[in-house]
């Protein structure tokens, strides 16, 4: 049989009966809905993926130009040459996942350089090919393009940092002019003041990013449902019954956008974005009613020979445990977050005294330093905590997170595992 009596013979069953040919029309529609419907799914799966990735390796990223800057300072202190080597391979982990950018946005671009410069950065290797092909078929929507010129700016910035550094090394190594020393020092704090700026917008075009996935998969899902919901009213409550459990299935995946965009999902505590929300919220409320706030911003020690030796697992599981000892210290009232990595933070909400916030710190690092058995291996680490106080030191988030931060900074610089106020000289 040849295609145009095929064609004929379709064409007189549907004039002969028609409910054939409506009842193929609905379900040639079903089928079309339902292969949307897969296609949307994985879509979204794979850019929540990607989004995942890239956030996960925003905060090894952060934390390499975190280390970078306590090292150089400790330097400009010290003169340590061992000390500027730390800080050279923290640079290392920088300038591996600039290398990634430059090798994914060549032409063509070299997938293996850029696996290469991934790695170099301590990315996952399990994140590495999810970030190369998040990467190739993404860089050109808003939101990523937008976060690929951040990161190029950042990398810009490092570019100055270790101008800096060389310089600062160069004067050490020479004249030792304290005037010029003091220069490069402030120099060093007002490039990392930049960088923290940049590595917030990319998490927040991220986040946004997430966001406008969430909201376009809200309005193809109700397009679909619109046609499903008019198939099934023609052909059965059968069909019907089917739009129901598609319904579900969208409503979970809002949902679990929607918690992705606020939770960690390693610790279940809020994460930056949120943090920085209720930061927000508490601030207005402290200022209407005229009380005190304290941010602690808190980052583990020893962290990073935990993952060496013992592997991932094992340090996401004491990441885990930290998370429960935050909130066994910490109020009901406070807000507790994992801003990345291995740095957390905690608002503590309207403390009486600074005695109060002092106790819960003390509390954080003497459990924290305590001697835990993680999949079977007995860890040791502690955990330095910075503090700053509303509105004695700042009136704002960014600027509380700075004095934390430097607070923070002090702690390490002290000797790690003790909690420092801004502007505090004394240890704690």
């Amino acid at each position: 049989m040849d295609m145009n009596e095929t064609v004929a013979r379709f064409l007189t069953r549907r004039h002969t009966d028609p409910t054939i040919f409506r009842v193929a029309t609905i379900v040639v529609v079903f089928v079309l809905v339902l292969l949307a419907g897969a296609v949307m799914h994985v879509v979204a799966g794979n850019v929540s993926d990607g989004v995942r990735a890239y956030v996960r390796g925003e905060g090894l990223w952060a934390k390499a130009q975190k280390d970078m800057v306590l090292h150089l300072i400790e330097y400009a202190h010290s003169s340590d040459e061992a000390t500027f080597r730390k800080y050279e391979d923290a640079l290392v982990v920088i300038r591996g996942d600039h290398q990634a950018r430059l090798a994914l946005q060549a032409d063509p671009p070299d997938p293996a350089r850029a696996r290469d410069g991934f790695l170099r950065g301590r990315n996952d290797p399990e994140d590495v090919e999810v970030m190369i092909s998040f990467f190739l078929y993404f860089q050109h929507f808003p939101y990523m393009s937008e976060a690929i010129a951040i990161w190029s700016e950042a990398d810009a910035e490092i570019d100055r940092f270790a101008a800096v550094a060389a310089d600062l090394k160069q004067e050490l190594s020479t004249t030792r002019n304290p005037r010029r020393i003091q220069e490069l020092h402030e120099r060093v704090h007002a490039l990392n003041d930049e960088l923290h700026m940049l590595e917030n917008r990319f998490s927040s075009v991220l986040s946004q990013g997430a966001r406008w996935v969430k909201t376009m998969t809200a309005y193809a899902s109700v397009f679909a449902l619109l046609v499903f919901t008019g198939a099934g009213v023609v052909i059965s409550g059968q069909i019907i019954r089917g739009i129901s459990r598609d319904l579900d299935l969208r409503r979970a995946m809002e949902d679990e956008i929607r918690r992705q965009a606020q939770e960690d999902p390693l610790t279940g505590l809020g994460n930056r974005n949120q943090f920085h929300a209720r930061c927000r919220e508490q601030l207005l409320l402290a200022e209407r009613e005229d009380k005190f706030l304290a941010l602690l911003y808190m980052d583990l020690d020893r962290f990073k020979p935990v993952n060496d030796t013992y592997g991932h697992e094992t340090g996401d599981n004491l990441l885990r445990r930290v998370a429960e000892i935050l909130r066994e210290c910490s109020r009901k009232s406070d807000v507790v977050a994992r801003l990345g990595g291995d740095e957390f933070a905690i608002l503590a909400v309207h403390p009486d005294t600074p005695d109060v916030v002092s106790e819960i710190a003390k509390r954080i690092i003497a459990k924290v330093r305590a001697p835990k058995v993680i999949n079977g291996h007995t860890i040791d680490v502690g955990i330095s905590i910075g503090i700053a106080v509303y509105p004695l030191h700042g009136r704002d988030v960014p600027t509380l997170m700075r004095c934390a931060d430097q607070a923070l900074y002090d702690a390490k610089a002290s000797g790690r595992m003790m909690h420092r106020f801004f502007g505090d000289g004394r240890n704690a």
